[in-house]
């Protein structure tokens, strides 16, 4: 059922369309929110990332409610795709499932492949393509050539970009993206609840945080130089204010990013 493919109805879910792709950060709390809501749910299409589903239950002020298009990893833990809930998902009127090969540590994909790893996580699949909402794999050579321009395993939000773009949008705003120069919105990665990051690795999402900037699997540094260099020149390419100012800084610097939210803090 999962191939590399753009059928069911990908393509034409973005091709010509706004869309919002919309990501974790905990800087979504400093912007203007009302704006920010405004342009995401005034999308045609709004895109969230693995746990981003239950995001949209934590913090419908910051993200909307809205999801058309899932990215999920598809490996159901606190800190990757999160657990599909079918029910949720059926409630929240997907429209399609989208997710990346498998691939080795430097992100070198293998064909015909997907990170599934639960036969529960198949079945579940297959129900929700009964239902309507179908699942496709990255083709393994974008994801792979996305991979070597970073020199990494990209993110699944980092790949995101790429695939979306290569869709042809009218236009792409992406907000909520901080590069892990920043953590996630809290509870992200299911903090203290039954089958969170506290009780499933024994640690909290800010030493998690903490381990996934320092990861030597995804580059962080490395997706954010290439995003600057070949991204943010992208005419149909919007971002929401602090990620502006994350692209203007002169390197990738913890210090420098977080001068950036006390200023905006201040300033609003």
């Amino acid at each position: 059922m999962l191939t590399e493919s753009t059928h069911y109805n990908f393509t034409s879910l973005i091709e010509n369309k706004c869309v919002c792709l919309v990501g974790p950060a905990d800087f979504l709390e400093k912007i203007d929110n009302k704006d920010n809501l405004k342009k995401i749910n005034g999308s045609d299409v709004v895109i969230k990332i693995n746990r981003g589903l239950d995001l949209s239950e934590k913090y419908p002020h910051l993200i909307g409610k809205r999801t058309d298009i899932l990215y999920n990893t598809l490996l159901e833990n606190c800190v990757n795709g999160g657990i599909l809930d079918i029910e949720k998902i059926k409630q929240s009127r997907i429209k399609h499932i989208r997710t990346i090969p498998k691939s080795d540590m430097k992100g070198n994909a293998y064909p015909n492949s997907n990170n599934i790893s639960k036969l529960s996580t198949l079945q579940k699949l297959e129900m929700l393509h009964s239902l309507g909402t179908p699942t496709t794999v990255m083709k393994h050579d974008f994801f792979t050539q996305v991979s070597r321009k970073v020199d990494c395993r990209p993110t699944t939000g980092f790949a995101a970009v790429y695939d979306i773009l290569a869709a042809r949008p009218k236009s792409l705003y992406i907000t909520g993206f901080s590069f892990f120069l920043g953590g996630p919105l809290k509870g992200y990665w299911g903090g203290s609840e039954p089958g969170g990051i506290e009780e499933e690795w024994g640690h909290s999402e800010e030493v998690h945080a903490e381990r996934v900037f320092n990861s030597t699997r995804h580059v962080h540094k490395n997706m954010w130089s290439v995003f600057k260099q070949e991204i943010l020149p992208a005419k149909v390419v919007s971002m929401d204010p602090i990620m502006e100012k994350i692209f203007l800084l002169e390197k990738y610097d913890r210090n420098e990013y977080n001068k950036i939210i006390e200023d905006y803090s201040w300033g609003s």
